[in-house]
């Protein structure tokens, strides 16, 4: 389209129309285009909405158009993009996706723009969101939030019967007390109407029990699941339904999600993140708060999170980097934090009022648990290696015989066939 013979104004009236429609580079020969690809639920594409205005009257010359796409049909169409030549300028990735397009060469390092930024440093970001993104001395994304998860209650319920408030410090074997107290029958039916609990991301207490899928994060070697303590993890999630009967069955499960046992009343505590506050709090009836997970043979909590970054191949990388400068710094997330659906990543916001303000009351419990976040190895077939742990989970805590000994050494063996793989094709 660059080619001298298409100087004459109607072809290069159709030149600036068909480049600007893909959003590649330059509308109407004044403003930089931005293509800003994202995968927002209606409540939350309202605030991208407001934070992307915010940005473009602070910057007329950029116009930014904001493709918006459900979870799922998102990261199927961002591979069609990048695979056709058209990507988006920025995209919103999730820490643990990041990998399989960083490590195949689909971004642009950011290190040099952030050197040179006035707006945002490295500095300003909590160290474990910040590290993410780095792969050496490159950085692949800037941290919009930071996946924390903590403990939910329902504080009516605790009321109710007696039991005191978790604490931040609670244990294990808190934690499984106040469940147990909390797993009641009603009515004397001999059916329970509310659980202790309901499982939440199982990762959680294998790493509080001081175990791993893999050896090394950074550079697996080795499938690790049949460890004294992976193992000792999955029985004692298996003990939570089988030998304590604090969380439902899976038939219940299914019927309703974590969300609506929680707003229903069903059951006294769940695991989640920060992005379930804005539905709890315009969903839920009762007096709700939340609390540090419980500690294991050490802390840990998710330290996943999400970030924005630019799509080798943009028209406009710049412009592309005025808009995360934006996004990522305080003016942005006044706005992006303000609705509640994230734990910021920028350090400064966690100590105003937008973040601050109830509910819930201890807002803090997710800022505190951030330097126990943990997360997953940083390799391209991450997602093969999670869905064969989820068959070997869902076994454990549906099967009541399984044996989790031989559950592991089978599961660890197709596990390590995926890692090898991986390795071999790096090689």
């Amino acid at each position: 389209m660059r080619h001298k013979r298409f100087l004459n104004v109607f072809a290069a009236a159709l030149l600036v129309f068909i480049v600007s429609s893909c959003g590649r580079i330059q509308e109407d020969g004044q403003k930089s285009r931005v293509l800003f690809l994202t995968r927002a639920t209606p409540e939350q594409l309202e605030v991208w909405r407001k934070a992307v205005d915010a940005f473009m009257a602070e910057n007329p010359d950029v116009n930014v158009k904001i493709n918006n796409l459900d979870y799922n049909s998102y990261w199927s169409k961002l591979q069609t993009m990048i695979a056709g030549g058209t990507p988006p300028d920025v995209v919103f990735l999730e820490s643990y996706r990041l990998p399989a397009y960083a490590l195949k060469g689909s971004l642009i390092d950011l290190s040099g723009y952030l050197e040179k930024s006035s707006n945002i440093r490295q500095s300003d970001f909590f160290e474990k969101a910040y590290d993410l993104y780095k792969y050496g001395d490159k950085i692949y994304g800037i941290p919009n939030d930071i996946a924390v998860f903590c403990m939910f209650y329902n504080r009516e319920i605790f009321d109710t019967y007696e039991v005191d408030y978790p604490k931040d410090d609670w244990t294990w074997d808190d934690f499984l007390d106040t469940a147990q107290k909390l797993t009641v029958d009603t009515n004397g039916d001999g059916t329970t109407d509310v659980y202790g609990f309901i499982y939440g991301y199982p990762f959680l207490w294998i790493w509080q029990n001081d175990a791993y899928l893999t050896d090394n994060p950074y550079n697996p070697e080795k499938v690790t699941i049949t460890s004294d303590n992976f193992m000792g993890a999955l029985q004692f999630l298996a003990d939570l339904r089988f030998k304590y009967k604090i969380v439902p069955s899976e038939a219940a499960v299914q019927a309703f999600n974590t969300g609506q046992f929680f707003t229903n009343g069903k059951v006294a505590m769940c695991v989640d993140g920060h992005w379930m506050v804005p539905y709890f709090k315009n969903n839920v009836k009762f007096d709700w708060d939340v609390v540090m997970l419980p500690r294991g043979k050490q802390r840990a909590t998710l330290g996943e999170g999400s970030c924005f970054s630019i799509c080798k191949g943009s028209g406009n990388v710049d412009a592309a980097w005025r808009l995360i400068e934006f996004l990522a710094g305080p003016k942005g997330q006044q706005i992006i934090v303000k609705e509640g659906f994230s734990t910021p990543a920028l350090k400064e916001i966690t100590k105003t009022d937008v973040f601050l303000n109830p509910p819930p009351k201890n807002k803090e419990a997710f800022i505190k648990s951030i330097p126990f976040g943990m997360y997953q190895p940083r390799i391209q077939s991450l997602s093969e290696l999670e869905n064969i742990f989820y068959r070997l989970h869902e076994q454990v805590v549906i099967d009541e015989k399984a044996d989790i000994r031989a559950l592991c050494e089978k599961y660890s063996k197709e596990m390590q066939e995926v890692l090898n793989n991986e390795k071999g094709d790096q090689r």
